[in-house]
């Protein structure tokens, strides 16, 4: 966003002396909602289609800072759409184009305007706040072979757009923007405005698309918008949890050692060297591999020596040994252990001799 004042785009006369007035046509009374005569002659309905918007919106021109940017809760200016705003800096709503930032609101316009129940009968006005349309219905086009080229061009001015679909020999484009509050601002920005050349659009809401593949899409972006809305909405421990950084991180507490389990403590004697970056089956196999390490360690702090223990323990896993020695008329036998005794290594095979007389 630019950080430079609003333009003041025209002067205040043109506000109050212009756009505001009534078309001159026949009719015993004049519809405020409709911006048209009614009770007179059929043709006075369409005596004000050729009547072109005196103003436009320039976003490049126009777009600036207001004393919106410095208040919460506001809106965007309709008249800055309109192309005719007189306030510029001084106006109290947005002079900008709605961005992916901006939250929509389903019973209220980007302009701050109640949405209605029920989609006016020329579905033009503010809209309906049953259904989120994005696509807006764009008539009188010029017929050419550059139709769609011409309306990306124009249209793209006020958001980012996601598909085009154009009638050609009719003169009719269907526009569908990426969010609903560029659609309700290009419906404003482009309504009796031209192109390339001096037709007078007739832009309003779009009705519903009958193709089953189409409701199927609408359906499906619909699901992901709502997805996406309370996701960020969601407090960061829920949001987190869903990338894959969270569980590396979790897995190794450096200050701690709980390994992102509240309350765990590590057990004594254990040694971590995984750096909390393995897995459970990576640290079972490497708590395993510590074995040996801690036995030998309990060997070297005992009073036989490695070499004796060996000895012994080969000397155990004998079946039968027999040893005649004569020391006063005694004779030592060996026997193998007893496998039910605890222990039954090599310590073990010492309590295993017995003296016969």
């Amino acid at each position: 966003m630019t950080h430079r004042p609003a333009r003041q785009q025209v002067d205040s006369s043109v506000l109050f002396n212009g756009r505001g007035n009534p078309p001159e046509g026949s009719g015993t009374f004049y519809n405020i909602w409709y911006n048209r005569w009614s009770g007179g002659d059929r043709s006075a309905r369409y005596a004000h289609r050729g009547e072109k918007a005196k103003t436009r919106c320039v976003p490049s021109r126009d777009a600036g800072a207001t004393k919106a940017d410095k208040m919460p809760n506001t809106y965007f200016c309709l008249y800055f759409a309109r192309g005719c705003c007189p306030f510029g800096y001084e106006c109290s709503y947005w002079h900008r184009i709605p961005n992916e930032n901006d939250l929509v609101d389903a019973t209220i316009d980007c302009f701050g305007r109640d949405k209605f129940n029920e989609y006016r009968d020329d579905m033009g006005g503010v809209g309906s706040f049953n259904r989120e349309n994005r696509t807006i219905y764009v008539g009188h086009i010029h017929l050419g072979p550059d139709m769609e080229e011409i309306v990306r061009k124009h249209f793209s001015e006020w958001g980012e757009i996601d598909k085009i679909k154009i009638l050609k020999d009719k003169g009719v484009a269907f526009v569908t923007y990426k969010s609903s509050l560029n659609a309700e601002f290009a419906k404003e920005a482009m309504s009796c405005q031209s192109l390339d050349h001096d037709e007078v659009l007739n832009v309003r809401w779009a009705t519903d698309d009958p193709n089953p593949r189409a409701k199927a899409e609408y359906k499906r972006k619909a699901e992901l918008m709502a997805a996406q809305a309370i996701q960020k909405n969601l407090p960061a421990e829920f949001t987190l949890m869903q990338t894959d950084n969270y569980w590396k991180r979790a897995r190794y507490d450096p200050d701690g050692e709980n390994y992102g389990l509240e309350g765990y403590q590590t057990p004594a004697g254990f040694v971590d060297t995984t750096g909390g970056g393995s897995d459970l089956q990576d640290a079972s196999t490497q708590s395993v591999e510590l074995q040996p390490q801690l036995s030998t360690g309990q060997v070297e702090r005992t009073l036989i020596s490695n070499e004796t223990l060996q000895a012994l323990k080969a000397l155990s896993q004998t079946s039968s040994i027999s040893i005649n020695k004569k020391n006063d008329g005694k004779k030592i036998v060996a026997k193998e252990p007893d496998k039910n005794e605890n222990g039954g290594g090599a310590l073990s095979g010492l309590a295993a001799y017995e003296v016969q007389m």
